[in-house]
């Protein structure tokens, strides 16, 4: 999970160096595809490779609005020892996560800062062993999320963009560690490289 900040300092000290003197875009809309890496608070994993798609639109140099859909399997779990009385497992599958964010260029150039509102589909088994017997429940939960970010945003020719960026995102539901199906709440951290296309001047 630590993992993830260092980038967050190396966007930062680019977007400080470049930005100032990147020059301002004019209205422009954005399709791209993600990919990168995703580092779970809860479980025993440190990374996950995860991959998604977004649009937004740039109104003028220093603000635009984007979606993006990503998705990664968690496969993971949250294990509590019963001591002789058994044990309960629940399992983390399947993550969706739903981002709409706030576009901030502070220099009208290529670094930006972002934030916004989400929602987040979570798919999730509770195994249960008590006194000998066994028990399944499968749930599916979906969850408010808030998220921020930085990232840089290089111009590749006219129209080919590739951004790299890092971001946090915290789930509102409830802790996972009261093994309750479809429970998450976390603040998990994800960082990528976008590949995209420009439309528009």
């Amino acid at each position: 999970m630590h993992a993830a900040r260092p980038i967050f300092g190396i966007l930062l000290i680019v977007g400080v160096a470049f930005g100032i003197v990147s020059p301002p875009a004019e209205a422009q809309g954005f399709l791209g595809a993600s990919a990168g890496v995703y580092h779970p608070e809860e479980g025993t994993r440190d990374s996950i490779g995860t991959f998604g798609v977004r649009g937004g639109y740039r109104f003028n140099p220093h603000f635009g609005l984007e979606g993006s859909l990503g998705q990664v399997n968690l496969d993971d779990a949250v294990l509590i020892d019963l001591s002789f009385l058994g044990t309960s497992r629940l399992e983390l599958g399947r993550l969706y996560n739903l981002d709409l964010s706030l576009q901030w260029f502070p220099n009208g150039g290529s670094f930006l800062l972002f934030g916004g509102i989400g929602g987040s589909r979570l798919n999730s088994t509770l195994r249960e062993s008590f006194l000998g017997e066994h028990f399944t429940l499968s749930a599916t939960s979906y969850l408010f999320t808030v998220h921020a970010g930085l990232a840089y945003q290089w111009q590749l020719g006219d129209r080919l963009v590739l951004r790299p960026e890092a971001r946090l995102r915290h789930f509102y539901g409830e802790d996972p560690k009261t093994l309750i199906p479809g429970a998450y709440k976390a603040t998990d951290y994800e960082a990528g490289l976008t590949f995209g296309w420009r439309l528009g001047s």
